[in-house]
C-alpha cells in the first residue's frame, strides 16, 4: 500500500511544559518565603481565610502536612531567595545539601527537590535531563501540596516524553489520572503520543480519543489520530478523521493534500483527484509545496498523468516549481510512462546533471539507442559512466550498440570486452563477442 498520506509523529502535539507553580508551593507552605511572612496577607492566609482551591478535588490523597524541621527554616528561606534572585549554581548547592540532610524531613526534601526542578529549567532551556529527577524526588517525598503535587507528575509526564522516555511518560500519566481521579485531556495526550512513538497504535487511537472526548480540541491531536490510523492501514478510517476537519476548515490546504493521500490508500482515486480539482479552483496553489504535492498526488491517480504534467510545466513557467533533479525527473517519469519518449528524453537530459549519480543518463542512453540516435546514446552512456553507476555493464552495452550503429567495429568489441567484465552482463557480452568473432 503506498504511503502518501504524509503524517507523522513530527505533526503531533509538541507538549508544551506547563508552568510549575513555585509560587503556589511557597504560599500554601508557611515559612519558606520570611519576607512574605511578615505581611499581613500572610498573616491571614497562616489564621486560615485563604486557601487555594482544589484542582483534584475527587483525590483521595489527603493534604499532607506541611512540616518542617524548624532548624532548617533558614536553610529553606535562604534557597528560595536564591532562586528568586535568578543565582542558580547556589540554589541548586543549597538544595542538594537540604536534601542531603539527615535532619531534613519529607517536606524540606520535596521543597528542596522542587525548587531545584525550577532553577534548572531557568538554567538549562535545552534540555529537561536534569529537571527530571528533581521532579521525581520531589514527587516522591509526597509531602507537598495536591495542586502542587500532581501538577509536578503531570509537568514529569510531558517532560519524559521530550526526552524520548516514552514508557516513562506513559506510565507517569497513568499515576497522574489514578491518583487525581480525574479525566485530564493533557494526560490522555501523552499517553497517545507516547503509544504512538512506541508503535502501539490501538492505544494511541484509544487515549487519542478519551483526550478529545474530555475537552481536548486540538487539530494536532487529531492529526495523531489520522496518522496512527494510517500506520495501521486503515485509511478508510483516517479519511474519516479528515473529512470531519476538513467540514470545520474548508479551506485547510494541509488537509486536503492529507484526504487526498488517505483516499489514494484507499483506492478511492476517483475521491483524491476531486479533493485536487478542488483545491485548484479554490487557488490554494500557491506555494512550492503545494504544486510538489499535488503533482505527485495526480501521478500516482490512474488518468490523471496528463493533468500531474500540467502542473509540473505550470509550476515550472511560473517559477513556482524550483527547475531541480526531483521537478525534471518527476516529469520525465509521467511522459515515459505515457510513450512520450521525446518528452522523457528531454526532461530526463535535464534532470540527469542535477542527480547523485548516473542512472537517469543510462535511461537517457537506452532510450535514444531505441531511436537509433547513436552518437546521442553513446554521450550519454558515456556520462554515465562518469558519474557513477551500479551496474556499469548496462552503459556498456549501450556503448556497444551505438558503436555498431556508427560503424566502428573496434569500438563495438572494445565496448562489449568492458561489458564482459561486469556479472549483470558477462553472459550478454561474451555471447555477442562470440557473435562477432564468428563473421
Amino acid at each position: 500500500m503506498k504511503k502518501t498520506l504524509l503524517l507523522s509523529a513530527a505533526l503531533a502535539a509538541v507538549l508544551l511544559p506547563l508552568p510549575i507553580m513555585i509560587a503556589h508551593a511557597q504560599t500554601e507552605t508557611g515559612g519558606v518565603d520570611s519576607r512574605a511572612a511578615n505581611t499581613r496577607a500572610a498573616r491571614r492566609a497562616k489564621e486560615g481565610g485563604t486557601k487555594q482551591a482544589p484542582m483534584y478535588p475527587q483525590t483521595k490523597r489527603e493534604e499532607p502536612k506541611q512540616s518542617g524541621n524548624t532548624a532548617l527554616t533558614k536553610q529553606l528561606a535562604a534557597l528560595s531567595a536564591l532562586q528568586k534572585d535568578e543565582k542558580n549554581d547556589a540554589a541548586i548547592a543549597a538544595a542538594d545539601a537540604l536534601i542531603a540532610d539527615s535532619r531534613a524531613t519529607p517536606y524540606d526534601r520535596g521543597m528542596a527537590a522542587y525548587i531545584a526542578a525550577f532553577v534548572w529549567m531557568a538554567k538549562d532551556t535545552d534540555t529537561y535531563t536534569h529537571v527530571i529527577p528533581y521532579l521525581q524526588r520531589a514527587i516522591s517525598e509526597n509531602s507537598l501540596p495536591n495542586n502542587t503535587h500532581f501538577q509536578m507528575m503531570l509537568q514529569l509526564a510531558q517532560m519524559q516524553m521530550a526526552e524520548e522516555k516514552y514508557a516513562d511518560a506513559i506510565a507517569t500519566a497513568d499515576q497522574f489520572l489514578t491518583g487525581t481521579a480525574s479525566e485530564e485531556p493533557k494526560a490522555y495526550a501523552v499517553k497517545a503520543e507516547g503509544y504512538y512513538r512506541l508503535k502501539r497504535y490501538p492505544e494511541s487511537v484509544e487515549a487519542v480519543k478519551k483526550s478529545l472526548s474530555t475537552g481536548n480540541s486540538s487539530d494536532n491531536l487529531v492529526r495523531l489520530l489520522v496518522a496512527d490510523y494510517q500506520e495501521m492501514n486503515q485509511p478508510k478510517e483516517a479519511a474519516k478523521v479528515l473529512e470531519d476537519m476538513l467540514a470545520k476548515k474548508p479551506n485547510d490546504k494541509t488537509l486536503m493534500m492529507s484526504l487526498a493521500g488517505a483516499y489514494q490508500d484507499a483506492d478511492e482515486d476517483a475521491k483524491a483527484g476531486a479533493v485536487f480539482d478542488r483545491m485548484r479552483a479554490a487557488g490554494l496553489l500557491t506555494e512550492t509545496k503545494d504544486y510538489e504535492q499535488g503533482y505527485r498526488i495526480l501521478a500516482n491517480i490512474k488518468g490523471r498523468e496528463k493533468d500531474a504534467i500540467t502542473m509540473i510545466t505550470d509550476g515550472l513557467q511560473k517559477g513556482i516549481l524550483n527547475p531541480d533533479y526531483n521537478s525534471y525527473s518527476a516529469l520525465g517519469t509521467l511522459y515515459y510512462n505515457l510513450d512520450q519518449i521525446p518528452q522523457a528524453i528531454d526532461a530526463w537530459s535535464k534532470a540527469a546533471p542535477l542527480a547523485k549519480d548516473g542512472e537517469l543518463f543510462l535511461n537517457v542512453g537506452k532510450l535514444q539507442a531505441q531511436d537509433e540516435k547513436w552518437a546521442a546514446a553513446k554521450a550519454a552512456a558515456q556520462q554515465a559512466l562518469a558519474k557513477g553507476l551500479k551496474n556499469k555493464g548496462d552503459a556498456w552495452l549501450v556503448v556497444a550498440r551505438a558503436e555498431f550503429g556508427l560503424g566502428n567495429k573496434p569500438a563495438v568489441l572494445a565496448a562489449y570486452r568492458e561489458a564482459a567484465k561486469y556479472p549483470e552482463t558477462k553472459k550478454a557480452a561474451e555471447t555477442a563477442l562470440r557473435q562477432a568473432a564468428g563473421k
